[in-house]
């Protein structure tokens, strides 16, 4: 997916100045401040805008103290974006994006999620920790283990990879035979044995999980992508790494240690006649995510009986690949924003609805 995205985000951006918006002026409570578009940098505003609104960061990063240089830079753009009434500038953070990766620089057409992931990637890396143990804050708060349960129908044996990841991509295009039903019986409701990277196999109990029976049609919800891409499914051409042999297999996904705050990335862009080009299929977004079936454990170590997320940021984009404009929705005070860089109004919450999502942030709703 980096790979992708280095390649095709090089051209002029913003010319796609207007986001629809229906909605007539209205009178704002205490509207999150404006973001300055410097030289073309609305991804990055659309993402500082999320990253300022996510209420789970901040209960830790305000807290605490042992910051590197880099982080105070962040830390401190976005308190004083949440203390501003006035249009900020993000010189300092469009520096540290470019000390980070050289590929972000000015007047060039950049994707929000690359810096999203650019931001919290490298931020983490240097481990900032926690007073109330070691798990770095921005893995802490975004961070989550994925589960994939694999099992060959020749032997039928069972691989179970884990990968730690701080945001969940997910694939719009699904074919018939993804929904045939498995050959072989799943893992349903079953403990098996778990290793994750640097820890001790542990014995973990897989949930029953959500089978859809039929492919959908229509205009398919964040949750409906959710729950295909979750559900158990058959892979042909599976090289078994216990019998070596190349035959079906059955993948069932699983997410071990629910994150606090679950960010959704819609994979909108695709190779079609040989170029890249963007997927402007409707999706209906979800105002919250149900990963009962899906997930282990709360982050909290502990099972729960559902694990309900609740929709408090979006990043959208309008235009094409070569000419196009970030902007973002966020949820304040239960009331919801369209901040379009510096410019920021009070919107309902149908108007932000109806806006096609890029990518989605949930909030673990509290039991």
């Amino acid at each position: 997916t980096w790979g992708l995205y280095k390649d095709i985000f090089m051209g002029d951006c913003c010319s796609v100045k207007n986001p629809k918006e229906a909605d007539s002026e209205v009178k704002v409570d205490d509207p999150p401040a404006g973001i300055i578009n410097i030289r073309n940098c609305c991804y990055l505003n659309s993402v500082l805008q999320c990253l300022s609104a996510t209420t789970s960061l901040w209960g830790d990063v305000e807290d605490d103290k042992k910051y590197s240089e880099d982080k105070n830079i962040l830390r401190k753009f976005l308190q004083n974006h949440r203390k501003e009434k006035k249009a900020v500038p993000p010189s300092t953070i469009l520096s540290l994006l470019h000390q980070f990766d050289p590929i972000f620089v000015p007047n060039a057409q950049n994707d929000a999620f690359m810096a999203l992931q650019a931001l919290l990637s490298n931020l983490n890396k240097e481990g900032l920790n926690m007073k109330n143990g070691s798990q770095p804050i921005i893995d802490r708060v975004f961070g989550f283990c994925s589960v994939n349960i694999w099992t060959c129908t020749a032997c039928p044996a069972h691989t179970i990879p884990t990968q730690k990841e701080l945001a969940l991509c997910l694939p719009l295009k699904y074919d018939t035979d993804y929904f045939k039903k498995p050959k072989v019986e799943l893992n349903q409701a079953t403990t098996q044995t778990v290793q994750f990277q640097g820890e001790n196999p542990i014995k973990v109990l897989f949930p029953k999980k959500k089978v859809l029976e039929k492919r959908p049609t229509g205009t398919l919800s964040i949750q409906t992508l959710l729950d295909c891409y979750l559900m158990p499914h058959e892979v042909p051409e599976y090289s078994c790494p216990i019998c070596t042999a190349k035959s079906v297999a059955i993948l069932e996904r699983f997410i071990y240690k629910a994150s606090k705050v679950l960010i959704v990335n819609l994979l909108r862009y695709k190779n079609g006649s040989g170029k890249t080009i963007k997927d402007n299929t409707e999706y209906e977004t979800s105002e919250t995510l149900d990963l009962t079936s899906s997930v282990m454990l709360d982050y909290t170590g502990e099972a729960v009986k559902e694990i309900i997320y609740k929709l408090y940021g979006k990043i959208c984009h309008s235009g094409t690949l070569e000419s196009g404009h970030y902007y973002a929705y966020v949820k304040k005070s239960e009331q919801w924003y369209l901040a379009n860089d510096k410019h920021v109004k009070r919107v309902q919450k149908e108007t932000m609805l109806k806006e096609q999502p890029m990518i989605l942030f949930y909030e673990k709703a509290q039991e």
